[in-house]
């Protein structure tokens, strides 16, 4: 049974990994780029700013980085505990991928340390938000 869902796995990840087109790498590289992104957090501290005040904003601020601080540890804990590795560093499915830039990452790839950041940065601003913002 682990064994078909890992050949399952396997498959949807070079099926998914094959729709990658050329024209479209180099808006998905600047869209994962965490560096474009600052623009956004800045129009979300000011948002905080307006709606929660100076002090709110330093006790959010402190927040995040406790938050971002602990899903690290958590994800590295998983990564290192599971070892599952990243389709690039496997026999078997790194011969078949397309791999759009160049180097893979760390060893281990169990689920991702940037994804689950931005994901509690945006539950947080949005519980912090949603009264005085619709959207």
């Amino acid at each position: 049974m682990l064994e078909q869902l890992v050949e399952l796995d396997k498959e949807l990840f070079l099926y998914l990994n094959g729709l990658g087109n050329p024209s479209w790498d180099g808006f998905w590289m600047a869209y994962t780029t965490k560096w474009n992104w600052i623009p956004l957090y800045a129009i979300l501290l000011f948002l905080l700013y307006k709606r929660l005040g100076i002090k709110m904003v330093l006790v959010t601020l402190i927040s995040v980085v406790l938050m971002v601080t602990f899903t690290d540890q958590i994800t590295n804990l998983f990564k290192d505990g599971v070892m599952r590795h990243r389709p690039c560093h496997e026999a078997g499915i790194k011969e078949f991928m397309r791999i759009v830039r160049e180097g893979c990452g760390g060893k281990y790839g169990y689920f991702s340390g940037h994804a689950s950041n931005s994901m509690g940065l945006a539950i947080l601003v949005g519980l912090l938000l949603r009264k005085k913002y619709k959207y």
